[in-house]
């Protein structure tokens, strides 16, 4: 080994001698105290940009991986912690914001708060549950691992959402009320967007590489401890969204001005995650027996990023039907009383 760099080093003991050399291409990017005498240092290799970790108890080499840390030391770290990811578990990850998430770490780099998030979620939350998407979309109800049930259909047309420019707008896969989402989250190599179904008080998310906005998202139901992704990162993702709220304080202001869905989002008859295209009749229009060539169609005003699919045959209303959309018109305009 040859030494590129000491910055930061001064102090540390590895295999009980002081530590003055690194691999080569290897830099010292920053040290940082956590709590109760554990400390990280971030490292970053200059051809790739990768960065490591080594975390110390007392100035003493202890792992690479906050994961990796003794029984005892990663418990007793954990305790430490537990102001810090406690509130955000049982508040803003699958619920409502908790008042007593006071303490955030936007002092720490991501690479080592992610890693602490991973330690977190492991030792304190029960098991997740992992599937990929052609398991979970066979279009049969699906059950959750803490009992819930997701009605049939419901899933399959959730992972044809696709993420745009404009708000993003789906059906709940729970109640399957209109939902808009809440807000998006940076998680660099990917956005998740946070949903809340308040009519069946669930909180989900959907999260897409940044890059590739074409393939299914990925779907983390936090209290239902199902996860469906088919991305080679899914086990990272539930590490990297409680991170996010664990560096952003101002998280439970931008959830409670999140706009609900309204009915101008799609238009009344238009609350649905699928939308269908008329099929051609055997009669002739006035304008195929024009000579005049056709109009351009009226561009689309609303955001449109769903499915097409054909149409289905026309048949009368069924009093179920009628039932359907009367509680729709409710929804969004209730009746005045005066």
């Amino acid at each position: 080994m040859t030494s590129n760099s000491t910055t930061s080093l001064g102090g540390i003991i590895l295999n009980g001698e002081a530590v003055t050399q690194l691999y080569p291409g290897w830099e010292v990017t920053s040290r940082h105290y956590i709590a109760d005498g554990f400390s990280v240092v971030l490292f970053t290799e200059s051809a790739s940009g990768r960065e490591a970790c080594w975390w110390l108890s007392a100035d003493t080499y202890r792992s690479s991986h906050a994961l990796a840390l003794p029984a005892d030391e990663q418990h007793a770290l954990l305790n430490a912690l537990e102001p810090l990811f406690q509130p955000l578990t049982d508040g803003v990850l699958s619920g409502a914001p908790n008042p007593n998430a006071s303490l955030f770490r936007d002092d720490l780099p991501i690479t080592a708060l992610r890693e602490l998030a991973s330690v977190w979620l492991d030792q304190h939350t029960d098991h997740l549950v992992h599937i990929p998407s052609g398991h979970a979309d066979s279009g049969e109800a699906l059950t959750c691992p803490n009992g819930d049930v997701i009605p049939k259909g419901r899933i399959t047309t959730l992972l044809q959402t696709r993420p745009n420019a404009d708000a993003l707008v789906l059906t709940s896969p729970f109640s399957g009320a209109p939902l808009r989402a809440q807000i998006p989250l940076d998680l660099i190599s990917h956005t998740a967007y946070r949903f809340h179904d308040p009519e069946a008080g669930q909180i989900f998310y959907l999260i897409w590489p940044t890059d590739v906005t074409t393939e299914r998202p990925s779907f983390y139901y936090p209290q239902g401890r199902l996860l469906i992704s088919d991305s080679p990162l899914a086990a990272l993702l539930p590490d990297w969204i409680l991170t996010w709220f664990a560096q952003n304080p101002d998280h439970s202001t931008a959830i409670a001005q999140a706009r609900p869905f309204l009915a101008a989002d799609f238009g009344v008859g238009r609350a649905s995650t699928t939308r269908f295209q008329p099929q051609a009749t055997q009669t002739p229009t006035p304008q195929a027996l024009s000579s005049e060539p056709p109009r351009p169609a009226a561009a689309r005003t609303a955001p449109d990023f769903l499915p097409v699919l054909p149409q289905q045959p026309v048949t009368p209303h069924t009093q179920k039907e009628d039932k359907f959309f009367q509680r729709l018109k409710k929804r969004f305009f209730p009746t005045k009383t005066l």
